[in-house]
């Protein structure tokens, strides 16, 4: 039966040391896959988003790898000074894409595990660019390639331990077409998109088409957003 303390971890997290000690027990041996994403939500009832954060923590810690269209899998050679028990980072990151086309509309999807629309975005890889985090994640998620100009927002949702990065971008080809991750991919006007979306995902867009020089930085517990001092 879990301890308190570990009930208190974040779901990502759980899963994450659940893995990291089934490798190191041989359950998964070097060259072996792991579950995958729809594995690990069946399993443990969570969105792909946080199944998505598990895996990450052991790519970054060297025990894990993935490749292209295969899943993720243990590395061959493990690194010397791998983390033990719950040492995984403490925040992830991800990057999502706000992409405006020329007529004002916005890319939008709904999401297949949890029906929220939001902007496109996901985990960002460890050893990948940030640009191109959010090129492949947009591309992956709809079917539509972009041209990255600013990022417009920094947002830590402080339950799940994620600070992601949005970036405008503009359209610059492809088809927008579903995907395991999305039962709607749809060009929103600004409008019908934030009234569509909770405020933690709204206030990207709204950001975003803002003509700001600088980042917008927020924080949210996933649901509202944290008021900012002197509000």
């Amino acid at each position: 039966m879990a301890s308190p303390d570990e009930d208190r971890r974040p779901k990502y997290q759980r899963i994450a040391d659940s893995l990291r000690e089934a490798i190191q027990a041989g359950r998964y041996g070097p060259g072996d896959r792991l579950p995958g994403e729809n594995d690990l939500m069946t399993e443990y009832g969570v969105a792909s988003m946080t199944a998505r954060h598990a895996l990450s923590v052991l790519k970054d810690e060297g025990l894990a790898e993935s490749r292209k269209g295969a899943g993720v899998f243990v590395r061959a050679v493990q690194p010397l000074n791998r983390p033990q028990s719950t040492s995984a980072p403490l925040h992830s990151v991800s990057v999502a894409g706000v992409v405006v086309r020329d007529d004002g509309r916005v890319l939008v999807i709904r999401r297949a595990d949890n029906g929220t629309w939001e902007p496109p975005g996901g985990v960002l890889e460890r050893a990948e660019a940030i640009e191109d985090g959010v090129r492949r994640e947009v591309l992956a998620e709809t079917g539509i390639e972009v041209r990255v100009e600013r990022l417009t927002g920094v947002y830590k949702n402080t339950a799940l331990g994620v600070v992601t990065l949005v970036f405008r971008c503009r359209l610059e080809g492809g088809h927008a077409q579903l995907t395991d991750e999305s039962t709607a991919v749809a060009w929103f006007t600004p409008d019908e998109a934030v009234a569509a979306m909770s405020e933690v995902y709204a206030v990207r867009i709204t950001d975003a088409l803002h003509d700001d020089e600088a980042p917008h930085i927020r924080t949210h517990d996933g649901r509202k957003l944290t008021p900012l001092q002197g509000d």
